[in-house]
């Protein structure tokens, strides 16, 4: 099963695409295989639905500045992990806490 994590602050614009991506998806996706996750930010919590049992992929969504392109898709490197556990958590940060952990 995916795990689609769309996050951003739907109040400030184009910041909240991540989230509205996730909304959508939501409504749109079956539920047998994919959960999808509408958040405002990162948060450590995230970590207990990244090591669900039936999660196998996790996709996230999120606004990007800067791209001259309208989709970005992007391996994400756990070992290259930045951040914090605030508001500027990323999601390798959240992959390595959670194979930290698990």
């Amino acid at each position: 099963m995916w795990l689609i994590i769309g996050y951003g602050n739907r109040l400030r614009q184009d910041d909240g695409a991540g989230y509205r991506v996730a909304e959508i998806l939501s409504a749109q996706l079956d539920s047998q295989r994919a959960r999808v996750l509408a958040v405002h930010q990162l948060t450590p919590e995230l970590v207990l639905e990244l090591v669900a049992a039936d999660v196998t992929r996790v996709l996230f969504v999120d606004a990007c500045r800067g791209q001259d392109k309208p989709l970005v898709m992007e391996k994400l490197n756990q070992t290259a992990a930045t951040g914090s556990c605030g508001h500027q958590m990323t999601p390798e940060l959240l992959l390595h806490m959670t194979q930290s952990l698990y």
